[in-house]
């Protein structure tokens, strides 16, 4: 994301937090902004299908990038493929491919 873009509330993103000590990425919809005391625009999210703000304090410097667009289970399949029993399944399914293949030329 530019230094220069606009964040308007209703906008998916992705930004930093520290939950419980420890650096993650979340893509939650920007609820709102605020400027605080010190000069510093905040930025409040909300999850999808959470009724409240999340508790996360988030500035310009977190936000990672905002959402284009997103492949349909691309996420399952890598959690899949990262899996124990990728590793028992993939192997089976290619030599069943591979038989299969043999015997219909």
């Amino acid at each position: 994301i530019n230094s220069d873009d606009e964040l308007i509330p209703g906008k998916i993103i992705t930004f930093h937090a520290n939950r419980l000590g420890e650096d993650i990425v979340l893509t939650h919809t920007l609820a709102k902004t605020e400027m605080q005391d010190n000069g510093r625009l905040r930025y409040f999210t909300q999850a999808y299908a959470y009724e409240g703000l999340d508790d996360y304090e988030t500035y310009r410097q977190d936000i990672v990038g905002i959402y284009v667009m997103h492949v349909p289970f691309l996420g399952k399949i890598m959690l899949f493929l990262q899996s124990q029993y990728a590793w028992f399944i993939i192997p089976i399914v290619v030599v069943i491919l591979s038989y299969h293949g043999l015997w219909n030329c």
